[in-house]
């Protein structure tokens, strides 16, 4: 049936659970907070995040089923559908029409391009996964674990110790819908985070109906959001949490609870990215820089710690380093990876500076802000109301920024906390612009503001959302769209020749970097490339080609363009060049047969000669890939 067909059932499973989330938040909230919009986004971040550990506990048990997430529904319903209930009921629909009533034809124009962003944003998640952060862990994870109903041991992928929160819920996802849900899901924690960037305008930047539009639309219609909303993205969990980490900052005067509650959701964040941790000291230097408050801050930064601890344990178990495959003095590390890490740490400093402020607005690709919040955000140091908030606020960014900055191996999307910041300065100063300019001026603003919003902004969204659209209506096969679309590492061609000539079962290994074999290959058993020590590489073709088949490995994915091809017809990983010493000896016959070739990659079929008995005495085989 055509993908628009599930649409429904998958927005419906979602808008369940975010009610029993809010529901359970508003159960254990009780009457924290008075303003019962804040009650209402506290208490979804709540259950959430109670979902989510409780999701982590039945993987972990392993029973991830059907039947048991439906039960761990049924009791957040009980939990939480009186306090629900009630809430729902208090929401005054009247008060929300007026705020709707006598749109000017500015706001209504604002309105249409924030209804149209939401719209492509969802068409251009749905559909299948084909991102390289996805194929490398953040689907193909949990496609494994959902397959299995447990933690899969994958020593080989090293994002599988990194924090698991947001990658367990993904699971449960699986389980209940299919990965279509899981893009729902993304697309609507977009929409909560836009909730939170609102209230935060209207109750502590204190904007007019008119300046809350712009300053949502700077946000939500920046490529950022844009990009995080098109694959199946663990980054705006994080950026949920740290919203309304920070909405309580401005909160946390009133009782010890509300710095727990900061706490669980810095500790949440942290569980769904690491570099969380940039905004969670931020906060923290806040607490005691601008109010003085030095047990709090120290309170924050415990829960966080201690909601967060689970998954660095499990990470410590397994390897012996809390934070694998991150390199710690003394403890066991990944070479490939600390390989990886230092190409970043040894960037010459004024290159790395230079080259972040370029990054910022534009970030490679869309995963920028785009200029336009940056451009007006200094403004909002002009205003004479809320002074302090936008004192605070603009420390919050510059730390925030700042401690991304230095998270070793940092991509662009790592500063989605210092965009959402920025953007809501951006708001406030384009509010203060407007009081200090003429009329003449602000219909040149207001012309700028179309034009930035539109090119390239919402034209990027249009366009990404315009490649899904046949998929979308049934006019595309699955296969025509992966084969146009999946275009990152092996290309969807060898997925297609795996699946029709290969045995299942088969032991293969990828060398080139990692890849969503778990989710596009779930019969076959895949190793990749760093399940050898980088010297198992540096040997014979002979040697290499007996190495493999002692791991019982009988196929080799060899993607070339990771490669750079040497006189003597071996082959250098381009990545780690001068970094990590790897290069792969020619792979030819007799030894490696090849089957399937494309302009990405080579499919070889290793051989099993007699001869290889021989070079089995002298070939370096497979290692433990971390160890106490």
């Amino acid at each position: 049936m055509p993908p628009f067909t599930h649409l429904p059932l998958d927005l419906l499973t979602v808008f369940v659970l975010v009610l029993l989330w809010t529901g359970v938040g508003l159960r254990c909230l009780g009457n924290t907070f008075q303003d019962e919009g804040l009650r209402r986004l506290a208490a979804c971040g709540l259950g959430l995040f109670c979902f989510m550990y409780g999701v982590a506990l039945i993987t972990i048990l392993g029973f991830l089923t059907f039947p048991i997430l439906l039960s761990l529904m049924a009791l957040f319903l009980i939990i939480g559908y009186h306090p629900l209930a009630n809430s729902l009921k208090r929401i005054n629909w009247g008060v929300i029409r007026t705020g709707f009533q006598n749109l000017s034809p500015f706001e209504q124009t604002l309105l249409w391009i924030l209804i149209v962003s939401a719209a492509t944003h969802l068409l251009f998640g749905y559909a299948p996964p084909t991102a390289d952060d996805e194929m490398v862990y953040q689907i193909s994870l949990p496609r494994l674990y959902a397959t299995f109903g447990k933690l899969v041991p994958t020593p080989d992928n090293v994002a599988s110790f990194y924090p698991l929160n947001v990658l367990v819920l993904f699971s449960a996802m699986l389980v209940l819908r299919g990965v279509l849900a899981v893009k729902v899901l993304v697309w609507t924690l977009g929409l909560l985070v836009s909730a939170a960037f609102v209230y935060f305008t209207s109750t502590y930047l204190r904007l007019n109906r008119r300046f809350i539009l712009i300053a949502l639309t700077l946000f939500y219609t920046m490529p950022y959001m844009t990009s995080v909303q098109g694959t199946c993205s663990s980054d705006l969990f994080s950026l949920f949490f740290g919203l309304l980490a920070t909405l309580l900052l401005w909160e946390h005067k009133k009782e010890t609870t509300i710095i727990i509650l900061m706490g669980i959701f810095g500790g949440a964040g942290m569980g769904s990215r690491y570099y969380a941790a940039a905004w969670v000291i931020s906060i923290a230097l806040v607490l005691v820089i601008f109010h003085k408050k030095y047990k709090d801050a120290l309170l924050f930064l415990i829960v966080t710690g201690v909601v967060f601890s689970p998954w660095p344990l499990r990470s410590f178990l397994l390897t012996g380093n809390p934070v694998y495959p991150k390199a710690l003095p003394g403890l066991p590390q990944n070479p490939y990876f600390t390989a990886v890490t230092m190409s970043y740490a040894l960037t010459p400093l004024w290159v790395t500076i230079c080259l972040t402020f370029l990054q910022i607005p534009y970030g490679k690709v869309i995963w920028g802000m785009g200029f336009l919040p940056a451009s007006v955000a200094p403004f909002s140091l002009f205003g004479e109301k809320e002074r302090a908030t936008i004192r605070q606020l603009l420390f919050l960014t510059v730390s925030t920024m700042a401690f991304t900055f230095v998270f070793p191996f940092r991509v662009d999307r790592y500063f989605g906390q210092g965009f959402v910041y920025i953007a809501l300065l951006g708001g406030a100063g384009w509010y203060y612009l407007w009081d200090i300019v003429g009329d003449n001026a602000r219909v040149w603003l207001n012309r700028w503001l179309m034009i930035a919003l539109v090119v390239p902004n919402l034209f990027l969204s249009l366009f990404f959302a315009a490649h899904r659209l046949p998929y979308f209506l049934g006019l595309q096969s699955e296969a025509d769209y992966l084969t146009q679309r999946y275009t990152v590492a092996e290309g969807y061609p060898v997925i297609h020749y795996i699946h029709d000539h290969v045995p299942k079962s088969s032991r293969i290994v990828f060398l080139g970097p990692q890849q969503g074999y778990y989710f596009y290959y779930p019969d076959w058993t895949f190793v990749d490339m760093i399940h050898f020590p980088p010297s198992f590489y540096n040997q014979s073709t002979a040697r290499l080609a007996a190495g493999l088949v002692q791991d019982g490995i009988r196929y080799v994915i060899f993607e070339r363009d990771c490669f750079t091809p040497n006189a003597d017809g071996s082959w250098n990983w381009w990545a780690l060049k001068s970094k990590l010493d790897v290069n792969i000896p020619p792979l030819n016959l007799p030894y490696f047969r090849e089957c399937f070739q494309t302009s990405a990659a080579i499919v070889y079929e290793v051989s099993s000669l007699p001869d290889l008995k021989n070079e089995l005495k002298v070939a370096i085989t497979p290692h433990r890939r971390y160890s106490k």
